[in-house]
C-alpha cells in the first residue's frame, strides 16, 4: 500500500478494508506499469506463466486456470 499508493495500510485484515485495497493497489500497478485495465488482455499476457510482479508479488494461474497472487509465507 505504501509503496504503490503512499499511504500506510489501515485496518488490515478487516474484509472490507483488504477489499478496498486490493482494488487501491491494483490500480496503481495498472497506471505504474501502463497496462490496461482490462482483466482478459492481463489473463492473455500472463496465462500459464508465473511472473515477478513487485515487492515480492508473483502471478501464476492455478489450478482451475484462474490467475493468481502469491505472496506471504505460505
Amino acid at each position: 500500500m505504501k509503496f504503490y499508493c503512499g499511504r500506510a495500510l489501515e485496518d488490515a485484515h478487516d474484509a472490507v478494508a483488504d477489499v478496498e485495497v486490493t482494488i487501491d493497489v491494483f490500480q496503481a500497478q495498472i497506471q505504474r506499469y501502463g497496462l490496461e485495465p482490462d482483466t482478459k488482455k492481463l489473463t492473455k499476457e500472463y496465462k500459464g506463466q508465473v511472473n515477478y510482479l513487485d515487492q515480492g508479488f508473483y502471478i501464476k494461474e492455478n489450478e482451475e486456470g484462474q490467475l493468481t497472487f502469491d505472496f506471504g509465507k505460505h
